[in-house]
């Protein structure tokens, strides 16, 4: 049992908004996490307990923005500036470590005028009977997700679930050649 402090409220607020969502930075190539309102992507600041928290109910999102440039439009890019260095130098092929420096070069050009995707994945909270109800759609996430939360609140995740309950490789390929039951009325 977890027992909760007096100001419990506003020190949940206090940990979530320090690690609210920023935006990603110009030419950031990773993804840039963070927690922010259910209902509002845009809003990540905690103090308001009204906003996010309902009775025994933690309700608020993880934010997951990215940028990705096209490998073919960087490829094409990369091509044309090499080029254009073999024409100015004077060279039929750019060195290796020349290449390398206009890929990243142009990279990081593609990456400012990239926009950022944006997802959400919803955390439900039950912080009287200690659960959470987050749904990632890979196991990447899932950590990242935990990850985060235990950065937040200092409590480690254990995931629970059917597809945690499965043991060794014969069992889960078990359940993936299974085909749906279909239940009929007797004749």
């Amino acid at each position: 049992d977890v027992t909760t402090p007096t100001g419990w409220r506003a020190q949940l607020g206090a940990r979530l908004n320090t690690y609210a969502f920023l935006d990603v930075r110009t030419e950031q190539v990773e993804p840039s996490t963070g927690w922010v309102y259910f209902d509002a992507p845009l809003a990540c600041d905690f103090t308001d307990t009204a906003r996010w928290l309902y009775n025994q109910y933690a309700l608020f999102s993880l934010r997951v923005d990215q940028k990705k440039v096209p490998g073919a439009k960087l490829g094409a890019n990369v091509d044309a500036a090499v080029a254009r260095w073999c024409d100015a130098n004077g060279k039929e092929v750019a060195p290796k470590m020349v290449r390398e420096e206009i890929k990243e070069g142009v990279l990081m050009d593609m990456l400012r005028v990239t926009p950022a995707s944006m997802a959400l994945y919803p955390v439900l909270w039950n912080l009287h009977d200690n659960w959470i109800l987050f749904h990632g759609s890979s196991d990447t996430l899932t950590d990242t997700f935990r990850r985060l939360f235990t950065k937040t609140t200092g409590i480690i995740l254990v995931p629970d679930g059917p597809s945690w309950w499965l043991h060794g490789d014969d069992t889960v390929a078990a359940l993936h050649e299974t085909s749906p039951l279909f239940l009929q009325e007797p004749p």
